[in-house]
């Protein structure tokens, strides 16, 4: 399945017809899919943008699968179509059941997830809903993956949340034959 390169607003830059900082930035990236084309109008910005995606696509901080559930999680609040589609696939690929996602998709309170999963959620849920998380929350997460674990999961949480507005922004599609989900 081809991914779309670019989406609607923002034309594609490749490297017959950036400007010297936008190939150099696209050299150091490699591949550019999702947000970057959008965000190689700023070579610099894109160059960290990437790195930081790196970052939280290599890091073991949380596991995996939770990791993921966040990212969709996020995805789905911002009715991010491209993100939703893509990691959703990550997600399952990573061992959350598709029950989860399925409810995630539909804007419900997923059912029978276990403690990573719910305390993942709570936390992902409240820092969105709420700009903030209960103490109880707070304390469950610290229990479960210590403050470096907090403070992984909230920068993947505001990672991913840009990620998403640049591509809602961009009007970025899904694969063609992908059925986008439904707004909520």
């Amino acid at each position: 399945m081809a991914y779309p390169r670019h989406g609607l607003r923002f034309g594609e830059i490749n490297e017959t017809n950036g400007t010297a900082e936008e190939v150099a930035a696209i050299k150091k990236i490699g591949r550019i899919v999702g947000p970057m084309n959008a965000v190689l109008r700023v070579p610099q910005y894109a160059i960290n943008f990437s790195r930081m995606g790196d970052f939280f696509f290599k890091q073991q901080v949380i596991p995996r699968d939770v990791h993921e559930l966040a990212i969709i999680y996020v995805g789905r609040h911002w009715n991010a179509q491209f993100e939703w589609f893509a990691h959703r696939a990550i997600a399952i690929k990573e061992g959350l059941p598709a029950h989860i996602c399925d409810a995630i998709e539909q804007g419900r309170r997923p059912e029978n997830m276990n403690e990573n999963q719910r305390i993942v959620y709570d936390f992902t849920a409240e820092l969105i809903q709420n700009k903030g998380v209960s103490d109880k929350t707070y304390a469950e997460a610290k229990a479960k993956f210590g403050e470096k674990g907090i403070i992984h999961l909230i920068g993947v949480i505001a990672f991913y949340t840009s990620v998403c507005m640049v591509l809602n922004v961009d009007k970025f599609p899904v694969p063609e034959g992908v059925t986008p989900m439904a707004r909520l």
